[in-house]
């Protein structure tokens, strides 16, 4: 499966069942049956009904193919409210999406902040709701309603925050076991669990379910010695999350100017050493990292704690 995703990764053209076996020396039934798996997890679709004739599937989400990163532990880093949680969630919401027809559950652990606070920034970054304005109880009654409504729809969602304190190794790994259908982990405040919840038992769940799990964590104080300000793989504090094969690595400019929270921001994809920036705009009202092609948030709201 993997050598097939790295293949796909690489060709991002229309593939056949031919090229995969000839490129990978694999047999006939071998290809087909990864093939149907990927087909069904949403990475490639059929081309103009051709039998054995594929495409890469082309949606366009914030972050391209995440789940390609099925078995790996994916670390996403800055200094502290920067953005990784924002980031996160945008990704626990984007794969939940992923297959309409076959949904996976999405577990989103969050020992610091309270579920509903999880809840309602995910049901912001789904929608276009203030994070604030829904908070503090200033939208108007029909649409605080509306928001509401959503934010309990989640209880009964795939995407499901879990705000247990006391999270521990055997806690993640029981709630795996009563599960047949997870197809995500997702770690907020993972600095605050590490002593806890280790990186190589991170590791060992994603490969045993061969699922991605998204862990938000810091970067050192290092950064904010430089011009830049730009975080590298170097500046995680984390060593075991320092040596993942891809680190994402989040900046914005609006983190340093208090007058101007809203703007653009940057994701720097390092896979293996070779890095890739993706442009980004952080809508604050939302808490949201939005595609260029995306912007439409002119929200003036000003700097708060929560990333």
């Amino acid at each position: 499966m993997k050598k097939v995703i790295e293949y796909i990764r690489s060709n991002p053209n229309n593939i056949t069942v031919l090229d995969i076996q000839r490129s990978l020396n694999m047999g006939f039934s071998s290809v087909i049956h990864i093939i149907d798996e990927l087909i069904e997890d949403g990475l490639i679709e059929s081309y103009e009904n051709q039998r054995n004739i594929y495409k890469v599937k082309k949606v366009e989400h914030m972050i391209k193919n995440i789940q390609y990163y099925k078995g790996e532990v994916l670390p996403i880093v800055g200094r502290p409210g920067i953005g990784q949680e924002s980031i996160s969630l945008n990704i626990a919401s984007e794969y939940s999406e992923l297959n309409p027809r076959k949904p996976k559950d999405v577990l989103i652990f969050s020992p610091i902040q309270p579920k509903i606070d999880i809840q309602t920034r995910i049901v912001c970054i789904q929608h276009p709701y203030s994070y604030h304005y829904l908070k503090g109880g200033y939208m108007k009654n029909k649409l605080k309603e509306k928001a509401n409504g959503f934010i309990r729809g989640l209880n009964f969602s795939h995407l499901m925050v879990d705000d247990t304190e006391d999270l521990d190794e055997k806690y993640i790994f029981n709630q795996m076991l009563d599960r047949d259908n997870v197809g995500m982990i997702v770690m907020l405040d993972y600095d605050f669990i590490s002593h806890k919840v280790s990186v190589p038992f991170l590791e060992s769940i994603a490969k045993d379910y061969d699922i991605p799990i998204v862990i938000s964590a810091l970067v050192s104080r290092d950064v904010e010695k430089r011009d830049d300000y730009r975080p590298t793989r170097a500046d995680i504090k984390n060593k075991h999350l320092k040596a993942q094969d891809t680190v994402m690595l989040v900046y914005r400019e609006g983190y340093y100017d208090l007058d101007n929270y809203d703007g653009d921001a940057e994701l720097f994809i390092d896979r293996r050493g070779e890095v890739i920036r993706e442009e980004l705009f952080y809508c604050s009202a939302r808490m949201k990292f939005l595609l260029p092609s995306e912007v439409t948030c002119k929200s003036t709201s000003k700097k708060s704690g929560t990333s």
